[in-house]
């Protein structure tokens, strides 16, 4: 049926079919058998449909078919006089895509164009699909980089030919740039003090510029490409205590920046919404993996330092106590305080816990850069040194150790105690079988418990078991 046909048929004004054909929002009739009798211009340009494919199409071939029942229960409701919610559901292009549509319909038209139809109006859900989609993607684990690449779609899909641009930290803290290419090259070499972004990280308030605010080079540089008018807009990020940016231009001869102020509001909020997630999640990794009551970290998390280490490097398989002058080696040293349980026994576990989080203190003062202190449970705690050469090197670590613990009594609730440690010590250039982590600590365990045996308060290096 073509427009005019459609007209004839329902007695339709020219003013009612021009208002149909204007309409922005996709329009779709149908009649009480559910068979389209009209689609307006837009709902054939964003379908794919000519007038003729479109018109007399059951709307069970346009409708997903996990999405029929609800739809067929939506008519029957509007037919029977119910008032039904705008949904979502997927309807069939023409070139076999399937596209998502927030579809409202209304029926039971007493008089006019449209009485005893359905006129079903579509709009494309871009926002909700796009919130929808990096929900999932959070739920899901997904890399937080894989999420925020999606932010700037939340305006893109309105205004597609809009330079927008996410700036932030990822999670090792290096600077990420994620939408325009063009935006991006522009803040890479313009990063003064005078630029929209920089005023806007360094305010953390908005900021909106107009050319003639630019620096010179910038201005140059952003009428080359085409820009004008620019918007950027700092987003606090909890993880790295940092400002997060979104940066949006408007282009030479294009809509004014404030038609992009909803879009802009959405990627802020996604963005917000997406680095404080972040911020949670690492807070609850490192929780997983701290010791809670000494902050330092668990004997998970030393395991797992512990394991990379040892098969990141190829050179041997055993465990050695004496290591070759030119090989590059992983020590632990097991630390065990000696004689704790009387402090519990006598004192309480509450002044045990005091003196524990002291001594953990003292022994994370002196341990090298780049080691790894972790406490593995009671009064058990274990040191990760990395890149020796020689024995000295960990001897010397050991010793300061056992000076930080012992060379001042621990002093709680006025009560001054005397604390020592023994500790055992063992080296592996590489141990790429499985439970490689297993064999190294238990020889440093065994050298522990010979160090307690020769005394006390002393470190014993484990014999050779090549």
């Amino acid at each position: 049926m073509t427009a005019a046909e459609f007209r004839r048929a329902g007695g339709v004004s020219e003013a009612d079919l021009a208002m149909l054909d204007r309409h922005n929002d996709m329009v779709v009739v149908l009649d009480s058998n559910g068979l389209v009798t009209y689609g307006n211009p837009a709902a054939q340009r964003r379908l794919g449909y000519s007038t003729n494919e479109i018109v007399g199409k059951h709307m069970s071939a346009l409708i997903h078919p996990a999405d029929l029942d609800g739809a067929v229960e939506a008519v029957v409701d509007l037919q029977s006089g119910a008032e039904v919610t705008p949904a979502i559901f997927r309807v069939l292009r023409g070139d076999g895509a399937w596209m998502p549509l927030e579809l409202s319909a209304t029926s039971h038209i007493d008089s006019g164009p449209f009485t005893d139809t359905i006129v079903v109006v579509g709009r494309y859900p871009g926002d909700h699909a796009i919130h929808m989609r990096i929900s999932q993607l959070l739920t899901e684990g997904a890399p937080i980089s894989k999420v925020i690449e999606i932010i700037p779609d939340l305006a893109q899909w309105r205004h597609p030919d809009r330079p927008y641009l996410v700036i932030y930290e990822d999670i090792e803290g290096n600077t990420a740039f994620v939408g325009s290419e063009v935006a991006a090259r522009l803040v890479r070499e313009h990063p003064g003090e005078n630029t929209p972004w920089f005023r806007a990280a360094l305010s953390h308030a908005l900021v909106e510029c107009d050319p003639s605010d630019f620096p010179a080079d910038l201005q140059a540089a952003a009428a080359g490409a085409g820009l004008t008018r620019c918007l950027a807009v700092p987003v606090p990020d909890p993880l790295h205590g940092s400002t997060a940016l979104i940066v949006a231009w408007a282009v030479v001869g294009g809509a004014r920046l404030s038609v992009h102020r909803y879009s802009i509001g959405q990627m802020e909020r996604a963005l917000t919404l997406v680095l404080h997630w972040r911020r949670n999640i690492a807070e609850l990794e490192r929780a997983a993996r701290s010791d809670s009551l000494t902050g330092l970290s668990n004997r998970t998390s030393f395991f797992d330092h512990l394991e990379r280490k040892l098969s990141g490097r190829e050179r041997r398989s055993r465990a050695t106590a004496e290591p070759q002058s030119n090989d590059e080696l992983v020590g632990v040293l097991y630390v065990d305080l000696d004689r704790f349980k009387t402090i519990n026994d006598v004192y309480g576990h509450g002044m045990g816990d005091e003196v524990l989080t002291e001594v953990a203190r003292r022994m994370n003062y002196v341990v090298r850069e780049g080691d790894l202190l972790a406490r593995l449970g009671g009064d058990e705690f274990a040191v990760l040194c990395v890149g020796l050469h020689r024995v000295d090197e960990v001897a010397a670590v050991a010793e300061r150790l056992l000076a930080a613990v012992c060379s001042e009594p621990v002093v709680v609730n006025g009560q001054a105690l005397s604390i020592s440690a023994s500790i055992g010590i063992a080296f592996a250039p590489v141990l790429p079988t499985p439970g490689g982590s297993d064999a190294l600590l238990e020889l440093a365990d065994k050298a522990m418990y010979d160090a307690k045996a020769a005394g006390r308060n002393r470190w014993v290096i484990a014999p050779n078991e090549r």
